[in-house]
């Protein structure tokens, strides 16, 4: 212990203050966004897009192994009655309410997907999408509240 008397000791900092919480929901938001652009830009050009995450696995032999396994992509857009494309931008499972309690973006024509895309991506990056965020956060956290006090008001 006399060889740490000489240290001057403090408490390191984490890793999560190093940005606030409004940036990372943000820039979650922003890579969802850009990888819904990939898809739709893969889809206008007719190839198929994979997208890959590194998990780990068990072999035969009980070992655990990295490898390389496909993610299940899902797009956030569909078609309408009228064959029309309409977005909507999603937080987990939540649809964002991004002009009141409007919930999707009518973009008309396929072709106008990526562009609106990208528009969304600047929106994001300006703050513009921080207040539906924020809402769908609220939402999430009182619905969870919600469940649970109704879970343990049934035990």
């Amino acid at each position: 212990m006399s060889m740490l008397k000489g240290l001057t000791f403090t408490t390191a900092p984490k890793a999560a203050n190093l940005i606030s919480p409004i940036e990372y929901r943000r820039n979650k938001l922003v890579t969802n966004l850009l990888e819904q652009r990939d898809i739709a830009q893969a889809d206008a050009e007719g190839r198929e897009l994979t997208i890959t995450r590194k998990r780990w696995h068990l072999t035969e032999t009980g070992e655990k192994k990295r490898v390389e396994v496909a993610k299940r992509l899902k797009r956030w857009w569909s078609k309408d009655a009228d064959g029309k494309v309409v977005l909507v931008v999603r937080w987990g499972a939540r649809l964002l309410e991004l002009n009141g309690d409007k919930t999707a973006i009518a973009v008309g024509d396929a072709t106008k997907l990526v562009p609106t895309l990208d528009k969304l991506v600047a929106a994001a990056r300006a703050g513009e999408l921080d207040p539906a965020i924020e809402k769908a956060n609220k939402d999430r956290k009182s619905t969870r509240l919600n469940s649970s006090h109704v879970s343990e008001s049934r035990m």
